[in-house]
């Protein structure tokens, strides 16, 4: 018995730098048989998405199934003024409010089970009773809003008296989970932290999560995008290049992004889109994009270090992406036809593009 425990203690100390599914789910996987169940499932606060402006609640069980996670989830409205735990309905919000009161231990909810009302709740009848998970312990650790929660669920006929020795197992492993979720804590704090230090940077920056989700938007990006007309372009271009990075994560772990730049026009404007993977406080990796609007020199500059145009090159190059002519460009640059025409052979020559149709593609997504 007590080396299973040393085993759980471990697990929940050595994962809990790792991303919360795998950490939750080795640590769930370890304790069912010990626990004499299957019904286990971690509960926590998650980073609010700065799109939604929503608090959410994480719900990691694969035992139970996702249609358990996501219906717990749905019945959780926020967090009030003091941090308590609000849900659709007052008794799970009250149930929860005793509990992060109590502080860090491991409960048994016998001193709060009233079965009648539990019975008559649709958190019930629509989530736990279609799973048969009808009483529960839990170790519990509050934290600044909310609270981490190891919940191991029962049906009637199974449930553990309080003096159970499965109880007492929660009891011995609540040391080890309140050293778990202080330290997941403070990783937190530090990812926030820095994160403020790149919106204090005041360059346009976005975060995106592994599948997808737009987490974060920088103030300065904010300001950007709401005075562009094309910002959902621009948006659609941050997702598209997030997505890429994500494909080129999942087929290289561990490298270094192989295209971490991309050129973009969106509307009549140009701009570089830089992309890295970084981790979020939880260990999940998430994809920053900074945005840098580019002006025609900068552009000018990269054309001419790539393929050795003149400076003239680099302008009509830019002008033919606009789909002008060479009778157009001329009048544009108050040049001859006849230069207009030399300064595009030489431009398709030195890139090797069979096609003025090729120019645009060229000038906007070449590293």
């Amino acid at each position: 018995m007590l080396e299973a425990i040393n085993k759980i203690q471990a697990a929940i100390l050595s994962g809990y730098d790792s991303p919360t599914d795998v950490w939750a789910d080795d640590v769930c996987s370890s304790m069912g048989a010990l626990l004499g169940t299957d019904h286990l499932y971690f509960i926590e606060p998650e980073e609010p998405s700065d799109q939604s402006g929503q608090e959410r609640l994480g719900v990691y069980s694969r035992s139970i199934g996702q249609t358990f996670a996501d219906g717990i989830a749905s019945h959780f409205e926020g967090f009030d003024d003091d941090g308590f735990s609000l849900f659709r309905e007052d008794y799970a919000s009250a149930l929860h409010r005793i509990i992060r009161a109590s502080g860090v231990g491991a409960y048994h909810d016998a001193p709060l089970y009233n079965r009648r009302i539990r019975e008559s709740m649709e958190l019930h009848q629509e989530v736990f009773k279609p799973v048969g998970l009808e009483r529960q312990m839990a170790i519990s650790a509050p934290l600044v809003r909310g609270e981490a929660m190891l919940i191991a669920g029962f049906g009637h006929k199974d449930f553990p008296e309080h003096d159970d020795e499965r109880h007492q197992i929660l009891q011995l492993l609540t040391p080890a989970f309140e050293a778990a979720i202080a330290f997941r804590a403070r990783l937190k704090r530090s990812y926030l932290e820095t994160r403020d230090a790149m919106e204090g940077a005041g360059k346009p920056l976005a975060v995106v999560s592994i599948d997808g989700a737009l987490l974060f938007l920088s103030a300065e990006l904010q300001t950007y995008l709401a005075a562009d007309d094309n910002r959902k372009d621009m948006l659609a271009a941050i997702l598209s290049m997030a997505q890429d990075s994500t494909q080129a994560l999942l087929r290289n772990p561990g490298r270094a992004l192989v295209q971490p730049v991309r050129r973009a026009k969106i509307g009549q404007r140009h701009h570089t889109l830089r992309a890295r993977i970084g981790r979020a406080f939880n260990g999940n990796p998430e994809v920053h994009i900074w945005v840098e609007p580019q002006s025609g020199r900068a552009l000018n500059r990269d054309l001419a270090r790539a393929y050795g145009l003149t400076p003239r090159e680099c302008e009509v190059a830019a002008l033919i992406a606009e789909g002008l002519r060479d009778k157009e460009i001329a009048r544009r640059l108050s040049i001859s036809p006849h230069t207009a025409r030399r300064h595009s052979e030489a431009l398709l020559r030195k890139t090797e593009l069979s096609n003025r149709a090729n120019v645009g593609p060229l000038l906007f997504q070449y590293i």
